[in-house]
């Protein structure tokens, strides 16, 4: 059944159709959740910010309705969220020791498909939607060689990540209120190997690898664009 799900994948940086689209249909999505159910902000059209501009995500469909994202923010002088709404001295240092550091953000899944009973497929539940989100996000930060992913994240996300196998350490072991309760997370990528080799998780780790060829080739694409580009301005 794993042909009801896919995954698409946008970088900021790239500025074709197809890779815009799929960032408004993320941002799209994170204003139906973010903002309209959850009332943590507002926005008309799309929930976006700063951050977005530096970033790389994912977006999961389920027979081609847009049902979950996340992104993963690259570490750049304007820092990370977590340590600007935080101001946590620990994450600071991290941070300044291991500059190429990420962070997962604006993890969410459309609220309908939070039901157990939603998919009318017995093998298929909350947590396969779940499961696949991580695992294209961890496989997203993978496919960037980033060995640090930060993870601003509420006790019960941590307690799922607990159930898939992945280690999950708390960076700093004070709860911070952001929206709700939350921990400062640190999870490292050489640590995931044994996840990415889960015989069971195969068949969604293939849908995720096929996509992320797209990524690269978009990227290549985008990549030669702008070489012509500035050449034809020489």
């Amino acid at each position: 059944m794993t042909e009801n799900f896919n995954v698409n994948f946008y970088n900021s940086s790239i500025k074709n159709k197809e890779n815009i689209s799929i960032l408004k249909k993320s941002l799209i999505l994170r204003k139906d959740v973010y903002c309209d159910e959850l009332g943590f902000e507002n926005a008309k059209d799309y929930e976006n910010d700063l951050f977005d501009m530096f970033s790389a995500g994912s977006l999961i469909s389920f027979n081609n309705q847009p049902i979950a994202t996340s992104r993963i923010i690259f570490n750049t002088e304007f820092s990370l969220p977590a340590l600007n709404v935080t101001n946590s001295s620990l994450l600071k240092n991290f941070l300044n020791e291991n500059p190429y550091t990420c962070e997962i953000s604006r993890f969410l899944i459309l609220k309908k498909f939070r039901s157990f009973n939603h998919f009318n497929f017995p093998q298929f539940t909350y947590s396969t939607v779940l499961l696949f989100l991580y695992l294209s996000i961890f496989s997203l930060c993978n496919y960037y060689k980033v060995p640090n992913m930060i993870f601003l994240c509420e006790k019960k996300l941590i307690k799922k990540l607990q159930i898939f196998g992945i280690n999950v350490h708390y960076l700093d072991p004070m709860p911070y209120f952001h929206k709700k309760e939350r921990f400062i997370c640190l999870i490292k990528l050489h640590e995931l190997d044994t996840l990415f080799n889960k015989v069971e998780f195969i068949p969604l780790l293939e849908i995720i690898q096929h996509e992320l060829i797209n990524l690269r080739s978009e990227e290549h694409t985008s990549e030669l664009q702008s070489q012509s580009t500035i050449s034809y301005a020489v």
